[in-house]
């Protein structure tokens, strides 16, 4: 079942691109748009977005199911009771458009939706609406932590139909006092195991997704500073999608606390997706 977490605003009509494109890949061809009503958005003014969304669908071949629920509690519990746990359920939600004193995804309901255990989301800053939710050009950047692909697969296989280029970035980091004392021979004895692991990554993209030829490249960077890397390498590739996968755990304490989510979010030069795993 696909999922679109939808709150009514000009931003959230951005992000839908992204969701019906998606649905238009998946096996239901179906979306199921839930959105919880807190009073904010006038109920005549909600009717004509949905029904602008529904006449959007139609025009993919995707059938728009769409609830609109009271808010009874927080507007994230409301909408976490009407979403079935499991593999099968993928959500797509939006970042904010702008960053409040505690950025785009810190404090939100998608944040939460990135932590809640037994669902698969999506998360999306859209920076280039007119690409309507069809980037074809990627970067996935990599932690090489046990999950690999597992967090970004389900959503990469909706995507692949339409993928031209897949750019694997791994960014091997070191703390930034023995990066500056780091020798040549050491450095390149670090990398080795990274470019084993991306030449694995490689294959298994190659064997679950119907890519054309030529379409997977990869790099492996030895760093102190891994958000300044990844926007590096996007603006060097012209990415118009960076895929970021968050493990459950360590979304909570590396990536929103620590923030380096938050600094890519902030300076990349295309649209950014963080997405994370049902566990």
């Amino acid at each position: 079942m696909l999922c679109f977490a939808y709150d009514g605003s000009i931003n959230g009509d951005w992000v839908s691109h992204y969701a019906i494109h998606l649905a238009a890949h998946h096996g239901s061809r179906t979306l199921r748009l839930i959105h919880i009503s807190d009073g904010t958005l006038a109920p005549g003014d909600l009717r004509e977005r949905i029904a602008h969304l529904r006449e959007r669908c139609a025009g993919q071949g995707v059938v728009l199911q769409d609830e609109v629920r009271p808010r009874r509690g927080e507007v994230y519990t409301d909408l976490l009771a009407l979403l079935p746990p499991g593999d099968e359920t993928l959500v797509i939600c939006g970042a904010r458009a702008r960053a409040s004193n505690l950025g785009f995804l810190a404090g939100t309901v998608s944040e939460r939706l990135l932590e809640a255990r037994g669902i698969r989301t999506m998360a999306v800053r859209v920076m280039n609406p007119g690409l309507l939710g069809v980037p074809r050009r990627f970067l996935l950047p990599l932690a090489g932590t046990p999950e690999g692909l597992a967090t970004s697969l389900p959503f990469l296989r909706l995507f692949a139909p339409e993928i031209e280029t897949i750019h694997i970035l791994m960014v091997k980091e070191v703390r930034r006092a023995r990066f500056r004392h780091l020798t040549a021979a050491k450095g390149l004895a670090l990398l080795e195991p990274a470019r084993a692991y991306l030449h694995s990554v490689e294959q298994e993209l190659r064997a679950r997704l119907p890519l054309p030829a030529g379409a997977v490249d990869d790099t492996v960077v030895l760093s102190d500073d891994a958000p300044k890397e990844i926007l590096i390498v996007a603006n060097r590739i012209r990415s118009r999608l960076i895929l970021l996968g968050a493990s459950q755990r360590n979304l909570p304490d590396k990536f929103f606390f620590g923030n380096p989510i938050e600094q890519v979010l902030r300076n990349a030069p295309c649209d950014v997706a963080i997405v994370s795993g049902a566990a």
